[in-house]
């Protein structure tokens, strides 16, 4: 993953998994995002969704958490209900968009899931990571997008 860090994250706009579309641009300004890049079908996906919901319970009331369901390898592209059956298994409770093809991924640099970008209120990228991540490492990266 090259280091975006101090970038502007790259705008898209995506369906949701419950009908409406995500824009990021209008999410800017209002909160910082922890966005993640994934697919159902990821195992390394599978293992951070507890992590996630976990973070989410302490952060989501000032973090925006998005999720993008992205085309990958072998795993093909996602379809909306393989991302709500995803949904509904682990009751995550934030944004999940569809991607059906890999223009999104292209622009953040993304090559595999699960990836991490956090992004500042104002569109900077603060950090990226690529892959599981631990608690600690999850807890920090959502705490530095708050100042702390």
């Amino acid at each position: 993953l090259p280091n975006p860090t101090g970038t502007q994250a790259p705008d898209f706009a995506l369906p949701t998994t419950v009908g409406t579309t995500y824009h990021l641009a209008d999410d800017l300004g209002n909160r910082p995002i922890m966005l993640e890049f994934m697919h159902p079908d990821c195992s390394h996906c599978q293992a951070m969704a507890p992590r996630l919901d976990t973070a989410y319970g302490t952060y989501g009331s000032q973090i925006h958490f998005v999720s993008v369901a992205i085309p990958l390898g072998s795993f093909g592209t996602p379809t909306v209900d393989q991302v709500n059956q995803f949904v509904a298994r682990y009751q995550s409770q934030w944004t999940y968009c569809v991607s059906s093809d890999d223009a999104v991924s292209i622009a953040y640099g993304v090559s595999g899931t699960p990836t991490f970008f956090f992004v500042a209120a104002n569109g900077t990228i603060a950090s990226a990571a690529a892959g599981e991540m631990t608690d600690t490492q999850l807890t920090q990266s959502l705490q530095g997008l708050l100042g702390g």
